[in-house]
């Protein structure tokens, strides 16, 4: 999903791997001055091992 300001992305990968499975996703929000906010976020979808991920990123465009 795209707006001029908002960005919104996902993934789901290693689908036919029942022990790496995975989902991931991002945003990033681009706000009035020229800075970017962003996000990041994963999680492991095996039943016996639980994972997460997240990260937060702030940039400047240029």
């Amino acid at each position: 999903m795209e707006l001029d300001t908002f960005k919104l992305r996902g993934a789901v990968v290693n689908l036919d791997d029942e022990d790496n499975r995975a989902i991931f996703g991002g945003l990033l929000f681009q706000m009035d001055n020229n800075f970017a906010l962003g996000a990041e976020f994963g999680m492991l979808l095996d039943d016996e091992v639980d994972g997460f991920r997240f990260s937060l990123q702030i940039g400047r465009k240029f």
